[in-house]
């Protein structure tokens, strides 16, 4: 924990906003870039995961960014946690200077399945306990607004945050009349959000932070910015 906030401090100074020190003079043109989402590893919702991403320039001021993620095995009180994710995104930066630093508008699509087990505690007349399993299928459509910015020495800081609707299909292996006899199941909102059978059409908010390499650059090192722009 003690690196990675060693690792965003470093980020956050005057390296990462190299771009527009004058005393700098590198300038990097992000053409592609290796990420990752730190941040994810510590999702308490719906279990930790990993995230590796590519973001590669196709024109002007657009890119494509692709994502992969899966869930670590166990996490809480969720067990043999097991499922995927992929995402995809068209970007376009708001700098008509092509070199993909700043602010930007993407357009992303999210799949993820998701499988986990819970134990749970029911009330009857003869009260007992009982594990069950649960699938989940998501699709997820968001408009991200973020800032991306890479240092002299080609690291990556990408902050965004979005709104857009998800679509969530979830099975259980017991009845949502059991289910509602659940002790953990009735006094946590958020674990009936996640386990309760049926298809949902919701609301979805994303924030977060990618930490990333470049790859790739055009005109690495400049003394400044050229004055002829790239042509794609």
């Amino acid at each position: 924990m003690r690196i990675l906030v060693f690792f965003l401090l470093f980020l956050l100074s005057e390296n990462v906003w190299a771009v527009g020190n004058f005393r700098k003079p590198r300038f990097l043109y992000n053409t592609c870039n290796l990420r990752t989402s730190p941040f994810s590893l510590l999702d308490f919702y719906s279990g930790s995961c990993y995230k590796i991403g590519l973001e590669c320039k196709v024109f002007r001021q657009y890119a494509i960014t692709v994502e992969y993620g899966g869930y670590l095995p166990d996490f809480n009180k969720l067990v043999d946690i097991k499922g995927s994710l992929i995402e995809v995104g068209l970007r376009r930066y708001l700098d008509n200077n092509y070199d993909h630093n700043g602010a930007y508008l993407s357009l992303n699509y999210r799949y993820k399945e998701q499988s986990f087990g819970y134990h749970d505690d029911f009330r009857s007349a003869i009260p007992y306990s009982k594990d069950y399993k649960v699938k989940k299928y998501v699709n997820c459509v968001n408009l991200n607004v973020g800032v991306c910015s890479v240092s002299e020495r080609g690291f990556v800081f990408d902050l965004y945050a979005g709104v857009g609707i998800r679509m969530k299909s979830v099975r259980s292996s017991l009845s949502l009349d059991e289910l509602k006899n659940g002790e953990a199941f009735s006094r946590s909102p958020v674990l009936r959000l996640m386990v309760k059978p049926g298809s949902f059409i919701l609301p979805n908010l994303s924030v977060g932070i990618r930490l990333g390499i470049l790859l790739s650059s055009w005109n690495k090192y400049v003394d400044s910015r050229p004055k002829t722009q790239p042509k794609f």
